[in-house]
């Protein structure tokens, strides 16, 4: 089952429990759970199992979709957007109809040029 929590959660997380002595860490042997808990410490009832699919609700359905590069549906603005976008898409097409310079586009033209004159000098 994939929880969707990084590396660095899961380092953290093993190395709380190795500081509070409940596991032991070894390079041979992995990470075990000590036999005997620390001084001080008493063992917890252990509750009666709950069933795999409910365990993991959270994880299966989350509340919201916080993904990097995509609007949230119910704010944004479809109508302008879709307005601006055939506007350009019009202008594209009628720039285009022409020959442009043989040479290519200027602008990447200066970008290659800086790029080589950086790694050449």
């Amino acid at each position: 089952i994939q929880l969707g929590i990084s590396r660095g959660t899961v380092k953290t997380a093993y190395e709380r429990l190795s500081d509070e002595q409940l596991v032991v860490m070894s390079r041979s042997r992995g990470t075990c759970v000590v036999d005997n808990l620390p001084p001080g410490r008493t063992a917890k009832k252990v509750p009666e199992s709950v069933p795999t699919s409910e365990l993991f609700q959270d994880f299966l359905f989350p509340t919201g979709d916080f993904q990097m590069g995509i609007p949230a549906g119910d704010v944004f603005p479809v109508p302008l957007f879709s307005r601006l976008f055939a506007a350009s898409a019009r202008h594209a097409v009628q720039s285009r109809q022409c020959y442009g310079d043989p040479r290519g586009e200027s602008e990447l033209r200066r970008e290659i040029a800086g790029q080589l004159t950086l790694s050449r000098g």
